[in-house]
């Protein structure tokens, strides 16, 4: 498909010569105004109105169809280097303060299977908001060492606590349901989110042994995890 010369999407080839050039527009990362987001936004909608009628299914959020490969392939944010640059960059995309480049989109399809046409869609691009976090109930657990959080450093912070782990987003997707089954009590996510990113990076810090040792599963260690489950 020529830069010059956009056409409706008839054929499979105009549908990739699309995706080709509009990875190549998004890598830009254009100005909406500018002639290269003009050109992006009216590629964009060519290859929606194709993709609903050749693909009727609802395609994923980009980030999060990677965030559920990653669930089920057990990778963490080191294990996406390879595909996106490096961990800043992987940090950048899954927090979506970064967009996918064509080259990006590339190695991922190649690599994890994920098709061009939902890693081309624009992400969600709500903003965190991160005074929604139970800061205060955070800092007293811990959470942030012995540092002291204030509205002037709030987002650094958790940025910091969340990037070992990933981006909020994903545990927050992971939430279907606003209820526990047993009980009518409202769940508050954020505050959830931030106990399951904990303890992530608490387990992450455990040193296991090469080999089973059956001595090691003891009181001690039933307590501990107890423990952690109660905070």
């Amino acid at each position: 498909m020529n830069m010059e010369k956009i056409k409706v999407i008839k054929t499979k080839e105009d549908y990739q010569a699309a995706l080709e050039l509009a990875g190549s527009l998004v890598a830009k990362s254009p100005d909406s105004e500018s002639e290269d987001g003009e050109k992006l936004a009216l590629l964009t909608a060519l290859i929606e109105d194709y993709e609903a009628h050749v693909f009727p299914e609802t395609l994923p959020d980009p980030v999060d169809a990677i965030l559920f490969r990653m669930e089920q392939e057990n990778l963490k944010p080191k294990d996406l280097v390879q595909y996106i640059g490096s961990p800043s960059k992987v940090s950048e995309v899954l927090s979506r303060k970064r967009p996918l480049t064509i080259s990006m989109m590339r190695a991922l399809e190649a690599g994890l299977g994920i098709p061009a046409r939902v890693l081309l869609r624009e992400s969600n691009s709500s903003n965190i908001t991160w005074n929604n976090f139970p800061i205060n109930e955070m800092e007293k657990r811990g959470y942030f060492g012995h540092a002291h959080i204030s509205s002037d450093n709030i987002q650094s912070y958790l940025e910091d606590f969340f990037r070992p782990v990933g981006s909020p987003f994903h545990f927050l997707g992971l939430l279907r349901k606003t209820n526990y089954i047993r009980s009518t009590r409202t769940v508050d996510k954020q505050a959830l989110t931030s106990w399951s990113a904990f303890i992530i990076s608490e387990a992450d810090k455990i040193k296991f042994p090469t080999e089973y040792k059956k001595d090691i599963i003891n009181l001690d260690l039933m307590q501990k995890l107890a423990k952690l489950s109660a905070e």
